[in-house]
């Protein structure tokens, strides 16, 4: 199996998923807090802090999948 594969079914297994959302609430939340207050304070958001926002959470699942798949 490669590499892609095995990193794409540790992605989808239950457990990944299960560690990857209790970590991203905690986490994600808290960065996209720390990042991106003073847009939320003065109404300026934008599509690409939205982007960003998204992709600080798909980290979460990243770090998960590669720390899983080296255990």
């Amino acid at each position: 199996m490669s590499a892609l594969n095995a990193s794409l079914v540790y992605a989808v297994c239950a457990k990944t998923v299960w560690r990857a959302l209790r970590v991203s609430v905690f986490v994600g939340t808290l960065l996209a807090v720390i990042n991106h207050y003073d847009e939320w304070v003065n109404d300026a958001g934008s599509t690409t802090s939205v982007i960003q926002i998204v992709l600080t959470y798909l980290v979460s699942t990243h770090g998960q999948v590669y720390g899983r798949r080296d255990r």
